[in-house]
């Protein structure tokens, strides 16, 4: 039977680490592992652009039968996820959405191997992710060289306490620490106690690959899912419709409330929103109504991605739409409160404006007054 996700290793060391992350995010799947030391071997010796090499590589993923492959080795990181699938298979690197978290951290950023010739491919990743992502990163490289021939010889303290005295010299200043292997990742809590936070590759690359398989054609019908989650990573979400309508709110409790000069919400259906990974911390915050809305936020970074609030209750999820992967997709359908609008928020000309609220009646489109009678039949079933 076909795997649903397939870690392909360089190092036999990973496999333990990876099978207890996967146990834990996703228990059901069905994951393999496939070691090839070789493939790593011949990177540093013949280099990553060997077309020989990209061709072993290639092979090795069209091998390893699988939904979703991923590659945690950083040096072929970029070869693995230029492959060519023909649709047949996804694949990624484990170390993508922990350069994605580093490009929303901010531009200093310090990049840390222990293996010479990971520095390029990562530094291209971070890259490639400040791009995608519209923003920009300085990078400040360390190689730990002293530190690889303890993890060659099974010596694993040694390798870790090698990386973190060398990062602890050098971390100052840096908005965010990258440790680019996947062997490194233990360091992270050691450097925690000296108050350095540090991202590794592998808690965050495997949230990002059970994701990648969920969205994958064979796992969804919608062909434009609206995807995204918080900012460390560990909440993915994702809108299987698009929402009943968008609105812009410029009260003083929404700008409160975000610390800016408006909220905007997509309000959609509860069962449409559906969570890839991780959990809500749901936390009861005052409203205006004197009602109260439940706030659903990572319980690690606490950004909020979406709220239920009082007057639709549970059925209704109102999405923040600056949380999706792609927010230029929903546009507000009204701005609201105008009357405590800052000044200098200009809205569009022609833009539908409210000085309080509105008749969703008079604004939603046909389809989603359709959806809101639903959702009333179905909190008010008919007495039989």
């Amino acid at each position: 039977m076909r795997h649903d996700i397939t870690f392909l290793h360089t190092s036999p060391a990973h496999v333990p680490t990876f099978d207890a992350l996967m146990r834990t995010a996703a228990p059901g799947l069905r994951v393999a592992h496939v070691v090839r030391e070789d493939l790593l071997a011949d990177a540093q010796t013949e280099g990553v652009d060997s077309p020989a090499l990209v061709a072993r590589l290639r092979q090795a993923l069209a091998e390893a039968d699988a939904r979703v492959v991923v590659c945690t080795c950083s040096t072929l990181g970029g070869i693995a996820e230029d492959t060519p699938t023909g649709g047949a298979y996804r694949v990624t690197r484990i170390d993508r959405a922990m350069a994605d978290a580093a490009a929303r951290a901010g531009p200093r950023v310090l990049l840390v191997a222990a293996l010479a010739s990971t520095l390029q491919p990562t530094s291209g990743l971070l890259q490639s992710s400040a791009e995608r992502l519209g923003t920009s990163v300085v990078i400040e490289t360390l190689l730990v060289a002293d530190a690889w021939p303890h993890f060659q010889a099974g010596r694993q303290r040694e390798y870790i306490d090698t990386l973190v005295e060398a990062v602890a010299r050098v971390a100052a200043g840096a908005d965010s620490v990258v440790l680019a292997q996947a062997s490194m990742a233990p360091a992270a809590a050691l450097l925690a106690e000296r108050g350095i936070s540090a991202l590794t590759s592998p808690h965050l690359g495997v949230q990002h690959a059970v994701a990648l398989l969920l969205s994958s054609p064979m796992t969804s019908t919608d062909p434009t899912p609206y995807d995204g989650g918080c900012t460390c990573g560990q909440v993915r979400y994702r809108m299987s419709s698009k929402p009943l309508f968008v609105n812009c709110c410029h009260c003083r409790w929404c700008q409160r409330e975000t610390g800016a000069s408006f909220a905007l919400n997509a309000m959609i259906e509860a069962d449409r929103v559906q969570l890839l990974s991780g959990q809500v911390e749901r936390v009861l915050t005052p409203s205006n109504s004197g009602r109260g809305q439940t706030v659903c936020r990572c319980p690690s970074c606490h950004v909020a991605v979406w709220s239920h609030y009082a007057g639709a209750g549970e059925a209704v999820s109102f999405v923040r739409v600056g949380t999706l992967d792609e927010p230029d997709r929903l546009p507000p359908d009204v701005h609201i409160f105008t009357m405590s609008k800052q000044p200098w928020v200009l809205l569009p000309p022609g833009a539908p404006a409210m000085h309080e609220y509105y008749k969703a009646s008079e604004l939603w489109p046909a389809d989603s007054l359709e959806r809101r009678a639903a959702l009333m039949r179905k909190a008010s079933p008919p007495a039989g």
